[in-house]
């Protein structure tokens, strides 16, 4: 059977809140290399991928060797160790490839070091000595390699530190203590924020390094609200989520980190009786960010856990079988994104799986009778009950949703909306399901009733924040919930709705507010937000018809020292969501929600699940994707594309030609 093929227009169905990964049903291990026979070596415990090269890098632990597989024949081609090829240490143990230059990362445990090798002719470039204070510490273990800023991160376990490796002169730069005790191992770097994380299995955290300045950031601790479970192993980034996923072994999860607030925001539960999730002793992780999947090796019980990184739930579990499918005590973990096959080194048995997956792409619609059930259905679709919040808005007017969006987003909180005088039964029985623990309600009683907001104490205290104008309800919910100094505040118009929609969504998701102003004026409320917000930068959304010049320029006076003020503009709205997509994603985006530039309220809510999700807002029409959307969706390169609202908004022939936007397998 084909694995990763394009979902074809056929394929695509209009659902509400429907799982985009059901197509991983025909995930199969297309092959097992066995050890001796196939030649793999004694004992693999990693595996790296030059897709390009079409190669797999296999380090066997045992006999110091290291196999390398043809990703498209699934055979060893050669091994490096044998037969009067390149040496190696006595215990390769972890490896990685630079792909900008083609030169394989090699860790020793044994003898301290780490080995250079050209992919190309498998011929020996370096050995990087050890020295604890200068160079290699004691005890190597894992590697990651920054290709744009050529650096690689060694984490040496017994001296708690990381080695920071030139990969040009591959000479250590910098050793960074990380901990004042063994227990530094797993390591990942997150090249668009200049990051390298690290797990230290005896402390339970995670340090974050600043890989500018070589300099600890912060550390993410262990246990608590926002903490890691016990004994973080594996890390890996998903960078245009701005995800980083932790294997805990000892609790058989795996954490999920914001890299952007660096906190936990959610834990992938170990598998039982309510389906499929991690399995036992979580070891090894590999991200796939183009197709929006990660891939969890579970050591004692021989199982692969797949997440799909959109909803962050496990959607298969491949079981252990150690003749056809996945051998005893899997270890190392990778993709090769040009086959769409992930290799896995089962180093109880000394065999490699070489695991066929198909993509997990879909488009998939949110959308209900009306605007009340399409807010529902989004927020049943993208939150757990027991949550902090739930915002409530006004379907009826957009002013106060739009900057509610963005301010429910530190809380991880959905957006629900209401009539002036009622609780649609939908959202009614969705505040049930959610429980959440404060309601805000968005705007004053000439928008929601004083009889709407007594009626929904009987879900949650209320909290509302009103004010005398929508301008004043915006300055409102940006203090309620954005902390002063915030990195960015986005100006948009409050006499017209569409600008804003892209714009909710991106403020979210950069932790900041919609702040909304007249053509040629600012509200004393709002220039007292900015004074107290202070950003660093200021976005204005929409062009001089609908923000004027005066009051771009009047902006400039509140940002912190060093900020400017930046307009995204464009000949419509749709162009400038393109823009704000553009600023706010410039490595690309997994995921994508789609709306309609026509009518507001569907996008109201998937302003904040996108936030959430980590993706942008683009707008449409009924029936067509203008250009400048068209060449924004090229360049996001999206796994998954959510469309908000029904076909009487975006018709099902425009969901078809999304279909051709999502990223393809082969």
């Amino acid at each position: 059977m084909g694995v990763g093929l394009l979902l074809s227009a056929a394929m695509v169905t209009p659902t509400v809140a429907s799982a985009p990964a059901q197509a991983l049903s025909a995930v199969v291990v297309r092959k097992v290399l066995s050890y001796g026979a196939d030649s793999i070596g004694e004992s693999p415990t990693d595996v790296a991928v030059d897709s390009a090269m079409g190669r797999a890098w296999v380090a066997n632990s045992k006999d110091g060797t290291i196999s390398i597989i043809d990703t498209r024949s699934d055979s060893v081609v050669s091994v490096i160790g044998r037969g009067g090829t390149a040496s190696l240490g006595h215990s390769p143990f972890h490896l990685a490839i630079d792909d900008s230059s083609h030169q394989a990362f090699v860790t020793d445990q044994q003898d301290n070091t780490v080995t250079v090798l050209d992919v190309r002719d498998s011929r020996m470039i370096a050995v990087i000595p050890p020295d604890s204070t200068n160079g290699i510490g004691k005890f190597p273990s894992d590697i990651a390699i920054d290709s744009k800023a050529h650096r690689g991160y060694v984490t040496n376990f017994d001296s708690g530190t990381v080695s920071v490796i030139d990969t040009v002169s591959h000479e250590v730069t910098n050793v960074v203590r990380v901990s004042s005790t063994a227990g530094a191992i797993g390591v990942a770097v997150d090249s668009s924020l200049h990051r390298a994380y690290v797990t230290d299995v005896n402390l339970g955290t995670v340090t974050v390094i600043d890989t500018t300045t070589q300099t600890i950031l912060t550390v993410i601790e262990h246990g608590g609200p926002g903490g890691l479970g016990d004994f973080p192993r594996a890390i890996a980034v998903h960078e245009a989520a701005h995800k980083a996923y932790v294997s805990l072994v000892i609790d058989g999860t795996v954490a999920v980190i914001d890299t952007m607030a660096n906190s936990v925001v959610k834990v992938i539960p170990h598998s039982g009786s309510g389906g499929p999730g991690i399995g036992t002793s979580p070891t090894d992780i590999a991200i796939d960010g183009s197709a929006a999947r990660a891939l969890v090796s579970n050591r004692d019980d021989g199982t692969v856990s797949v997440i799909d990184t959109t909803s962050d739930k496990v959607i298969a579990l491949l079981a252990h079988d150690s003749t056809t499918g996945i051998g005893r005590g899997p270890a190392g973990i990778a993709f090769d994104f040009s086959s769409q096959r992930a290799y896995v080194a089962n180093e109880d048995d000394g065999t490699v799986s070489a695991i066929g997956i198909p993509s997990t792409s879909a488009v998939e619609r949110m959308s209900g009778p009306d605007r009340y059930a399409v807010a529902a259905a989004v927020s049943a679709a993208n939150y757990e009950p027991g949550g902090y919040a739930a915002f409530i808005a006004s379907g009826e007017n957009f002013p106060d949703a739009l900057s509610a969006a963005a301010a429910a987003k530190p809380s991880r909180s959905p957006v629900l909306l209401v009539a002036r005088d009622s609780i649609p039964d939908v959202v009614a029985a969705e505040l049930r399901r959610l429980k959440p623990k404060h309601i805000y309600v968005a705007g004053g009683p000439n928008t929601i009733s004083a009889a709407v907001e007594s009626a929904l104490g009987a879900f949650a205290p209320v909290i509302r924040v009103g004010g005398a104008d929508r301008y004043e309800v915006s300055a409102r919910l940006s203090s309620a919930m954005i902390p002063a100094n915030a990195p960015i505040a986005y100006i948009a118009s409050g006499a017209v709705f569409p600008d804003a929609l892209s714009g909710s969504s991106a403020a979210g998701y950069k932790n900041g507010p919609v702040l909304l102003v007249g053509r040629d004026s600012i509200s004393p409320a709002i220039t007292a937000e900015l004074q107290r917000l202070r950003p660093a930068r200021i976005v204005v959304l929409g062009g001089t018809n609908t923000i004027g010049d005066a009051v771009a320029a009047a902006l400039s006076a509140y940002t912190a020292p060093g900020g400017g003020v930046d307009r995204i503009g464009g000949a419509d709205r749709f162009e400038v969501s393109a823009g704000v997509s553009a600023d706010t994603y410039p490595t690309g985006a997994a995921t994508v929600y789609i709306a309609s530039g026509a009518v507001f309220p569907d996008a109201l809510s998937g302003s904040a699940a996108a936030a959430l999700d980590h993706a942008p807002v683009l707008l449409v029409t009924k029936e067509s994707i203008p250009d400048s959307v068209e060449a924004e969706l090229d360049r996001l390169n999206p796994a998954h594309i959510v469309v908000l609202g029904g076909p009487n908004t975006i018709s099902d022939s425009l969901m078809r030609q999304l279909a051709a936007y999502i990223v393809a397998g082969v």
